[in-house]
């Protein structure tokens, strides 16, 4: 009988790589625990690369009273958002940082990350049982 050949270092990789899906999840989530929250306007205003075309705008005031717009709001603005509405808006008060708070723009990101964490784990430690699995049993045969 043939020894079964074990790659330790796919195993180990793709743990490694689920370690890191779960950390970026966590520090993603870490990173927003120091923004604060706004109430965001929703308004059309012209596209500066194209002025004949209007685009949705978000504008909010901070803390100290100075206004603050959200860079590329549709990437988080919800599908159903129109000008008038009012959003919930999460900004870094040290930095330019904003962001429509919505599922997708604030936990979509670190959900990704900790579900393919946990796959790429979960798929790890399965491959390495079945490694170990079969080195006993070629153990016990020989």
């Amino acid at each position: 009988m043939q020894r079964p050949v074990t790659n330790n270092l796919l195993w180990l990789l793709l743990i490694g790589f689920g370690v890191c899906g779960f950390g970026f999840g966590v520090l993603s989530i870490a990173s927003w625990s120091s923004f604060k929250r706004a109430e965001g306007l929703v308004s059309l205003h012209p596209d500066p690369d194209r002025p004949n075309e209007l685009r949705l705008h978000v504008s909010f005031t901070r803390d100290l009273g100075v206004d603050g717009t959200v860079p590329f709001p549709l990437e988080t603005l919800p599908v159903n958002a129109r000008p008038g509405d009012r959003v919930p808006v999460l900004y870094d008060p040290n930095g330019k940082s904003a962001v429509v708070y919505s599922f997708r723009g604030v936990w979509g990101a670190p959900l990704a990350g900790a579900v393919l964490g946990f796959v790429f784990t979960g798929v790890g430690l399965a491959l390495r049982s079945r490694m170990k699995t079969a080195e006993r049993q070629y153990a016990q045969t020989a």
